[in-house]
């Protein structure tokens, strides 16, 4: 189980990271990047994937409460601030 646990928590971190990526910092991250750039639809996309990182993260952490196991929170990371281009950003999902 141990393993297991290991591994949940470290998804844990990505899955959290991930969201804090797509949304981040008010100013320049990437949901808001696109919104800047007038790329409205491209901006609820990225709000929506929150959601779903942040929902997954939800289950993984009930799983291992109810399994009583130890939940780690990572720290996350700051989001990248800019992009050269859409292609450059979701590149950068891509790689999330």
């Amino acid at each position: 189980m141990k393993g297991l646990t290991r591994a949940i928590n470290n998804q844990l971190a990505t899955e959290f990271q991930a969201s804090h990526a797509y949304l981040g910092n008010v100013d320049l991250a990437m949901s808001i990047w696109l919104r800047e750039k007038g790329l409205v639809g491209f901006s609820f996309y990225m709000l929506t994937k929150i959601n779903d990182e942040r929902g997954r993260a939800s289950r993984m952490v009930v799983y291992l409460v109810d399994s009583d196991q130890a939940v780690e929170l990572h720290a996350i990371d700051a989001p990248q601030r800019d992009w050269s281009s859409v292609q450059a950003l979701f590149d950068d999902v891509y790689d999330l």
